[in-house]
């Protein structure tokens, strides 16, 4: 007996405190809305449940996409708030990097800077060619001022 077989328990959605009341499977912190990714990127519900979440059964896959299917305009707009969060989490990460960038390396006092190939949550020092965290170079300049 597979692990997709192993229960006979009707599949349940669920909205409470968890994924800020997003919809999701009773017992997991798996959203609809992750399960509807998948499908929508042509994945069956077979493949989601063997391949992506091995931990759900069939019918759990199945409730979630029914759901998905159900009610299309909730899931658009839980897709186009996370394309929200995304897009302003990005916005973030360029204002830190930015005010990183007008730091010192806190190893040998060079100028960092931004290097093409580096991702946004990091800076290089032109000298000592150390990478840096930018949050946590913020962090530290805000304790220090704190002080």
């Amino acid at each position: 007996m597979s692990e997709h077989e192993q229960s006979d328990a009707p599949a349940a959605i669920v909205r409470d405190d968890q994924l800020g009341g997003q919809p999701r499977l009773d017992g997991h912190r798996i959203g609809v809305h992750h399960i509807w990714t998948h499908y929508q990127q042509e994945k069956s519900i077979e493949q989601i449940a063997e391949e992506v979440y091995s931990h759900l059964r069939i019918e759990q896959v199945q409730a979630a996409v029914g759901y998905a299917r159900a009610n299309p305009e909730e899931m658009a707009a839980l897709e186009r708030e996370r394309e929200w969060l995304i897009r302003d989490r990005m916005r973030r990460a360029r204002k830190r990097k930015r005010l990183a960038l007008g730091m010192s390396c806190p190893k040998c006092g060079g100028q960092l800077i931004a290097g093409e190939d580096l991702p946004l949550a990091l800076v290089a020092c032109s000298s000592c060619g150390d990478e840096h965290v930018v949050k946590l170079l913020l962090e530290g300049a805000s304790d220090a001022q704190t002080e």
